[in-house]
């Protein structure tokens, strides 16, 4: 009479050599493990885990753990390139998308729309929005339904024309890490433009980066006394709203300031280019809106 001898099950680990195993068996899944340091799968990435035989002790395999489409950018830097994705296939609007630091860094060109759930650019990663360049008004743009996270040195570019548009007005949780944003106006040195701030905690002074002419930024107070006094009625202050300078400041969200051109730009018209830093805003942004017509009461005096 026989009996089944039982396979050995084998054993998973989080590094290549030493440690303690976290778990056993075929098809291990490490979410949610003690040990493996994968509470969920919110977060999109590569998880490398190591596989063990107790046939073979201290023979392991690596065993990559996948969550979301990754970028490994084997192929080219074209974001529309699927060998560049793990699995080898385009990312959609239900996936959470993770850019490693690799040879190639993503590039989203002119007139593509790319797709995603949400955003995480690891560190040392970078992701680039190309600009409109043939000019027929469309530069590239990707279209997220959740958050972007850009990690430590992660850098995400949006050129001049190129959108990064946000479904969700309340997405899973805040954007976090900076973006660089270049917006191009074509002005003169003595040319005003009205900005507003497409991310937090942006001052106004630095719109032109050390160039900023801090002498000629102004924001409207609808409030403020016009600077000038005439009819109707008969010679009396008219406060109907003025500009207000500014030397620095945060902008306010979904206000606009006036900054004139650069210091350093051209009498003639030419391109100045706008910078902005910072987390990227998102959700719904209101801003007050209001207006003043009054006649101040003139004096006995001014009675006659």
């Amino acid at each position: 009479m026989s009996f089944p001898v039982a396979t050995p099950q084998p054993d998973w680990f989080t590094t290549a050599v030493g440690g303690t195993s976290i778990g056993s068996g075929d098809g291990f899944n490490p979410v949610g493990v003690a040990g493996s340091g994968l509470p969920d799968t919110d977060t999109p990435g590569i998880y490398s885990f190591w596989v063990e035989c107790p046939l073979n002790p201290g023979v392991r395999e690596q065993a990559d753990y996948i969550i979301g489409k990754v970028w490994n950018g084997s192929s080219s830097t074209n974001w529309n390139d699927a060998a560049n994705w793990s699995e080898g296939t385009l990312p959609n609007s239900d996936q959470c998308l993770c850019i490693n630091a690799s040879a190639n860094d993503p590039i989203i060109n002119d007139n593509i729309n790319a797709e995603g759930y949400a955003l995480t650019v690891k560190t040392g990663a970078s992701v680039t929005i190309v600009s409109d360049v043939d000019l027929d008004n469309f530069g590239g743009s990707l279209t997220l339904h959740d958050y972007v996270d850009v990690q430590g040195t992660g850098t995400f570019t949006i050129q001049d024309g190129a959108s990064l548009i946000q479904v969700d007005d309340t997405p899973s949780q805040a954007n976090s890490g900076d973006i660089t944003l270049f917006r191009n106006t074509d002005i003169r040195q003595t040319d005003y433009v009205y900005w507003s701030s497409p991310v937090q905690g942006f001052d106004v002074s630095d719109v032109y980066g050390g160039f900023t002419p801090t002498n000629r930024i102004y924001e409207w107070i609808p409030t403020m006394a016009t600077p000038y006094v005439g009819p109707p009625p008969g010679n009396v202050p008219v406060i109907t709203g003025n500009w207000n300078p500014l030397s620095s400041g945060i902008m306010s969200l979904g206000k606009g300031y006036i900054v004139q051109g650069p210091t350093n730009h051209t009498a003639t018209v030419s391109q100045a280019t706008a910078t902005f830093d910072g987390v990227p805003n998102n959700g719904i942004i209101t801003q007050a809106l209001s207006s003043c017509l009054l006649y101040t009461s003139p004096s006995p005096r001014d009675r006659g």
